[in-house]
């Protein structure tokens, strides 16, 4: 669809962003966190899951009319009905609703590690008081056993079996939907939009498609779920910016320098450094390269193609920098982002990163031209092909700088060399003796066991 693989730019700056601030392993165990507790709460097995204790599922609201139900009135689980009794006396008192105890308390298993022996019930019940009601013997350790900490008391509901199987089955829906929603909205989304905005007459890749959709679902997502806190924000800046107009002058002023910064910023490392990379690359390798294989093809600059592939070795660049945090660089890119990406660092920015890359890359473009310059007017002015000199230029001086660099480390690797021989030999140090002490040449033994 496009002259320059978009993707490589998209899995390249919006991907790590995305996973970095939305963090989906965090949010998803979140939500299944949330939903697990959400069917517990609505199965009344809050209790059977979790150590806590929740009154109010240890029993159901009974709704004597239509409008209790309808406006949905519940009874007070503080002060339930217990028992045929109390109810019985609840239904002559004509109310609406009240709260009725059901189920029953047993003792069960507290960890996986306990083993029931067979033709045992897993289950023993007990009153609320942790008190055996089939009237046996009840010790405090062992099977079952009363203090024992492998024993727990919990609440069971009636339906016991049916809740578990509904409990299961509402984990497993939910699941597929999570899965679907995830998987198969944002894919038919993303067709839609590419579809819509594209007219490419051929399929479009799943993979961009999906990732479309991924990102336009996600943003929606996180817009709703964050909607509320963000118009209160709004609301109450707003109102303060209201009640003091230089207040709103203050903050317009300081939101619009923020904002000026991070498109500085965001300028220079998308725009401006990317070029650099790409012009130094067309330069120092793919023009000579080409020329050399090309057959004496004329070379073509494509521009979005090279900015493309500049974005990537600006990524390689920072995080071969960031690999090493106490060098200069890194200390750069740290001081720039220290307030957060938000409030980039510009002085800093232009001073330690725009300027030195600007200066070098004039060096580096300027310096080669102006010495195949003079080869083309002195000593290759024979050379009718002036262009091969110009493109020669550039790898020729990559060549000799580097070469120079190696001698200089070389010479420098000598040097160190030399000074660690030199020591080594002429600086021998000489242990100080007292002048009536034995020498070990007199007595043959070593100087260390000679005691003065």
């Amino acid at each position: 669809m496009l002259e320059f693989p978009v993707d490589l730019l998209f899995y390249n700056f919006v991907m790590p962003l995305v996973i970095q601030s939305v963090k989906p392993s965090d949010g998803l165990h979140e939500l299944y966190n949330w939903w697990f507790h959400q069917c517990a709460h609505f199965l009344r097995l809050s209790n059977f899951f979790f150590p806590d204790r929740h009154p109010e599922e240890e029993g159901r609201h009974v709704h004597r009319t239509w409008w209790s139900l309808f406006s949905r009135r519940k009874g007070d689980w503080e002060n339930p009905v217990i028992g045929p009794l109390q109810q019985a006396a609840a239904e002559k008192e004509e109310r609406d609703v009240y709260f009725l105890r059901d189920g029953r308390y047993v003792r069960a298993p507290a960890s996986d590690q306990v083993r029931i022996p067979k033709g045992t019930q897993v289950f023993l019940e007990v009153t609320e008081d942790n008190v055996r009601v089939d009237g046996k013997s009840d010790p405090e350790d062992g099977l079952h056993g009363r203090s024992s900490n492998m024993f727990a008391k919990i609440y069971v509901p009636p339906s016991f079996r049916l809740r578990i199987a509904s409990f299961i089955l509402l984990i497993w829906l939910f699941a597929a939907t999570t899965g679907v929603g995830s998987t198969i909205i944002p894919l038919v989304v993303g067709r839609k939009m590419i579809w819509i905005f594209f007219s490419s007459p051929g399929p479009v890749n799943d993979i961009y498609a999906f990732s479309t959709g991924l990102c336009v679902v996600g943003g929606v997502g996180y817009l709703a779920y964050y909607c509320r806190a963000a118009v209160k924000a709004m609301q109450d800046n707003s109102w303060e910016c209201l009640q003091s107009p230089s207040q709103f002058g203050r903050s317009s002023v300081d939101l619009a320098i923020d904002a000026g910064r991070l498109l500085y910023v965001s300028v220079v490392l998308v725009v401006l450094i990317p070029t650099l990379f790409a012009l130094l690359t067309e330069l120092y390798v793919l023009i000579p390269v080409h020329t050399s294989l090309g057959d004496g093809q004329s070379h073509i600059v494509h521009i979005v193609q090279d900015w493309t592939l500049g974005v990537l070795y600006v990524q390689m660049a920072i995080k071969l920098t960031l690999w090493h945090p106490r060098s200069w660089a890194a200390a750069v890119l740290n001081g720039i982002f220290r307030d957060g990406w938000l409030r980039p660092n510009v002085h800093l920015a232009t001073r330690a990163l725009v300027l030195p890359l600007l200066l070098f890359t004039a060096s580096a473009v300027i310096v080669p031209l102006s010495l195949g310059g003079v080869l083309r007017y002195t000593i290759l002015y024979w050379i009718k092909a002036h262009e091969y000199i110009y493109r020669y230029a550039y790898p020729v001086t990559l060549l000799l700088v580097l070469a120079a660099w190696t001698i200089h480390l070389v010479l420098r690797r000598v040097a160190i060399w030399r000074i660690n021989i030199r020591d080594d030999v002429y600086l021998i140090g000489e242990r100080l003796h007292n002048f009536s002490e034995k020498r070990a040449r007199d007595v043959g033994v070593s100087r260390r066991v000679i005691t003065g």
